[in-house]
């Protein structure tokens, strides 16, 4: 999991997913660990979430937070190059609204000279 993944599930009563990744690899300290046991006791969505984890593996789970950060970036530059030809269309709808008030005008005092 990266730093920047901050934001907590409604769904693990506040157990970050950095702190399951490091329950999982043995890196809290004893109080540490303690201290997320107890709160797992209280929240049967954690354990389950903890207990895949381990049946995962490190290896597997870092391969899936790789995928998913590369479609996430996939998905966000096709959104970005829509986003700039939706603005660029714009434009043109402008430009094509502005010639054809100006043809419709042309029109209408063309038909007035004609017709005094």
């Amino acid at each position: 999991m990266t730093a920047n993944n901050n934001q907590q599930s409604p769904h693990n009563n506040g157990i970050e997913p950095e702190k399951m990744q490091q329950y999982i690899s043995n890196e809290l300290s004893a109080s540490e660990q303690h201290a997320l046991e107890m709160e797992m006791e209280t929240d049967a969505f954690s354990t389950d979430a903890i207990e895949g984890l381990h049946l995962l593996g490190q290896e597997k789970i870092a391969s899936n937070v790789h995928t998913l950060q590369q479609q996430l970036l996939k998905e966000t530059r096709k959104r970005k190059k829509r986003k700039s030809l939706i603005a660029g269309m714009e434009n043109l709808y402008v430009s094509i609204i502005i010639i054809l008030i100006v043809a419709i005008l042309t029109y209408l005092v063309i038909l007035k000279l004609k017709n005094p």
